[in-house]
């Protein structure tokens, strides 16, 4: 998952919808860093990921949902966006 936007009222637009997110439910945000590249292959492996927040989903549409700031606010467009791991 990934945040489209955050809006200027603090507002975050994230690209799933209701089919995986629901009102209540809390994500892990973290800013996207560097590419791993596999130095034979030249694919990418993956990326240096910071955990930044973490937001509340406050409305789920069929496409996208809309959340809130957990805490200190960021900017992050394009940050990821994963449950957290219990």
């Amino acid at each position: 998952m990934r945040v489209i936007q955050v809006q200027d009222d603090g507002t975050v637009i994230v690209n799933y919808g209701d089919a995986i997110l629901a009102p209540g439910q809390q994500l892990v945000v973290f800013e996207v860093g560097d590419e791993f590249i596999d130095p034979d292959t030249g694919e990418v492996l993956g990326s240096e990921e910071t955990e930044i927040g973490t937001v509340e989903i406050t409305w789920a549409e069929a496409r996208f949902s809309r959340a809130t700031i957990v805490g200190e606010a960021f900017n992050a467009d394009g940050a990821t966006l994963r449950r957290p791991v219990d």
